[in-house]
């Protein structure tokens, strides 16, 4: 559904092995998951799945997108 620093997610936020942490420079997850502050800019149509997910498994600590976006966020359960 979604990625982050190439650490790939589901629409529930769940993170799935994509069999590329081996070969991709980065953050691990751990690393990802251990900084206090995650900030995400995304937003419209296209994006609203993948940060559903984001929010939804705690990828991010914070988000940065537009008002429809953030409007059908909250409506959701």
């Amino acid at each position: 559904m979604g990625d982050i620093c190439q650490r790939f997610f589901d629409e529930d936020g769940v993170h799935v092995d994509a069999g590329l942490g081996e070969r991709a420079i980065g953050v691990s997850v751990d690393q990802l998951r251990s900084a206090p502050r995650r900030i995400a800019v995304a937003g419209g149509d296209r994006k609203y799945g993948a940060v559903r997910g984001a929010v939804r498994g705690r990828w991010i600590t914070t988000l940065v997108t537009d008002i429809s976006t953030g409007r059908r966020l909250l409506d959701e359960p």
